[in-house]
């Protein structure tokens, strides 16, 4: 537009993210080839109403036993802040590896809601699981955690489907399949997909995990995004094969 030249290079992503650059800088610390998470901290919704609160170090550090964490910054000093940036840099640790914590995190999240049998197969399982949760102290800790998100971050679509998604795999609807070859970062790319999606009138997948959570969501969020297999697509482009399709009785 203009005197403006629109500039278009293919890169690798692992080499544009986790190589030190001109166009990732504000995401490195100074001398460090990884990714620093704990920049990410300041764009969390609770940021500027937290940032200057502690919390009850020895109660966090024994509530976290089981987790593999190192709360380095916290023990120094147990701000709500330090504590986040350690949350921070153990989940970037954990991206950079797969996510490997996830299956038996979401096992034991799967066992405390106890919920997965009640909601298997149904078309909306998210409000009977915020039923089912409503007065227990996992369903309560679900709420706190999504308070920001769901009750005063209403207009971040991305976020709210992100996360609905997760949490329907986390406790254990139509849950992912992790294996050496296929793990939490597929599950990321479907949440992904599914919030993209939800801004389309057809959404194509032949992944049935997906597409159950996807549809769960929808269902939830009152989105009207249709879901097709390729098959069904297929069929779908057969019936309005001749339609003008200048004026399309869908939009993708």
């Amino acid at each position: 537009m203009g005197d403006y030249k629109t500039v278009v290079k293919e890169v690798d992503p692992e080499t544009f993210f986790f190589q030190d650059n001109e166009f990732n800088a504000e995401f490195h610390a100074p001398g460090n080839e990884k990714l620093d998470y704990t920049i990410l901290i300041e764009g969390c919704s609770a940021y500027e109403r937290l940032k200057d609160k502690y919390v009850d170090f020895p109660k966090v550090e024994r509530f976290l036993s089981a987790i593999p964490i190192k709360l380095t910054r916290t023990r120094n000093e147990p701000s709500v802040y330090n504590l986040l940036c350690d949350f921070a840099v153990f989940v970037g640790e954990l991206i950079n590896e797969g996510f490997p914590i996830y299956k038996p995190l979401r096992q034991h999240a799967i066992l405390e809601a106890n919920v997965a049998e009640k909601i298997a197969g149904l078309p909306d399982p998210l409000t009977l699981i915020q039923t089912l949760l409503e007065g227990t102290d996992f369903g309560q800790r679900m709420r706190e955690g999504l308070q920001d998100l769901l009750y005063e971050e209403t207009d971040d679509r991305e976020k709210i489907i992100f996360t609905l998604f997760m949490n329907l795999d986390l406790l254990g609807f139509s849950k992912e399949k992790i294996t050496d070859r296929h793990g939490f970062m597929n599950l990321i790319a479907d949440a992904t997909h599914c919030f993209y999606a939800s801004n389309c009138d057809i959404f194509v997948t032949d992944d049935e995990r997906a597409r159950k959570k996807s549809a769960a969501v929808f269902k939830y969020l009152q989105i009207s995004t249709k879901i097709l297999s390729m098959v069904e697509f297929a069929d779908w482009v057969k019936k309005y094969e001749s339609t003008d399709f200048r004026h399309p009785p869908m939009h993708q």
